[in-house]
């Protein structure tokens, strides 16, 4: 059925790792790590007048990382992991990007096949504390509100769902046994934009 090809699209960006980092104490934009990435380089060659169809496609999702979180090493355009720098918490962010299926219609899934398919992953219980999804002009959103138990850790999560014509963006914040950071989430998640090689360019 379509519906399962779909879930397995989705299931694949819902990361939900738990790990421990000691790096430096970073604040960075996922988009980028510093230098000049290639999509940020074809920007700076568009011209101002004249913007090609393909630079106004979403090829990213950016917000602001809260301070006491690094990325580990599996990190890289399509995938991006920060957890916490004290060993105490749990906590993590993750982002993903996927190319979607153009034959699939995304917003045939419910609650129900969100829950579902956490569950089968995560091998546990998951309690959705809320659901809410919006069709805008040129994307489709999907939020979801969870909270679940793994390995005698408790999490609080929040996961941001994104569907473009092209991309499937997922942002995962989860607040893990030890970490208090409620406001900090909803800051970054107040700072989500989805990213063109055109607005790269701004």
């Amino acid at each position: 059925m379509k519906k399962r090809v779909i879930m397995g699209i989705i299931v694949a960006g819902c990361l939900v790792l738990c790990a421990c980092s000691t790096k430096d104490t970073t604040k960075e934009n996922i988009s980028g790590n510093g230098s000049m990435s290639v999509s940020e380089e074809i920007a700076a060659e568009v011209s101002e007048n004249i913007i090609p169809e393909e630079a106004m496609e979403y090829i990213a999702l950016s917000c602001s990382i809260p301070e006491g979180f690094s990325p580990t090493s599996e990190s890289n355009d399509t995938q991006a992991i920060y957890v916490s720098d004290s060993l105490e918490d749990y906590s993590y962010i993750t982002y993903t990007r996927q190319e979607v299926d153009a034959t699939s219609d995304y917003t045939l899934l419910t609650q129900e096949d969100y829950q579902t398919a956490l569950e089968n992953r995560l091998a546990t219980t998951v309690n959705m504390t809320s659901y809410a999804s919006v069709q805008e002009e040129d994307y489709y959103l999907v939020s979801l509100g969870l909270t679940y138990e793994k390995d005698e850790k408790s999490y609080l999560v929040q996961e941001e769902i994104y569907v473009t014509d092209k991309y499937l963006f997922t942002m995962v914040f989860a607040e893990g046994s030890g970490g208090e950071w409620a406001t900090q989430f909803a800051e970054s998640m107040a700072s989500l934009k989805l990213e063109s090689i055109a607005s790269m360019g701004d």
